[in-house]
């Protein structure tokens, strides 16, 4: 109970924004080589389009938090399924509207930079998908 006191005390740094980022980017590439093996098809709900246009809007609002977080619940009930609603129909197919649960991780940002790993995330990348690139095909010839 202290550690996640002193998470919302402090905030996070602008690393460990990347960290998470880096596990959910890694998620949706799972499910990107793995789908047909049952990952869950929310796996792949972050990193799209969408989110290029979201942090443009981010890049000019960044100095009003308040602001930010209004453009980003109207950006997420954009994506809910208002018109065609059922259960199944929300968190299986239309399930982009989800993406409104990281903005508690958002508001915890403290404007700092935290760790300079850069080069964690240049070697990362590549690595994870060659990773997967080669498991999903051992996977499908065995």
């Amino acid at each position: 109970m202290e550690i996640t006191n002193n998470i919302i005390k402090k905030g996070l740094d602008g690393f460990a924004i990347k960290i998470i980022a880096l596990g959910l980017m890694t998620m949706d590439h799972m499910h990107q080589f793995f789908s047909l093996n049952g990952i869950p098809i929310w796996f792949n709900c972050l990193g799209r389009l969408s989110f290029v246009i979201l942090g443009i809007m981010f890049f000019y609002l960044r100095n009003n938090r308040k602001r930010m977080m209004i453009v980003y619940l109207m950006f997420s009930f954009a994506f809910f399924p208002f018109f065609n609603f059922s259960f199944k129909t929300a968190f299986y197919y239309d399930y982009q509207w989800m993406m409104i649960f990281s903005m508690p991780l958002m508001l915890l940002y403290n404007e700092k930079k935290g760790h300079g790993l850069k080069y964690l995330f240049y070697i990362y990348y590549p690595a994870h998908i060659f990773l997967f690139f080669f498991i999903s095909g051992f996977i499908k010839w065995n």
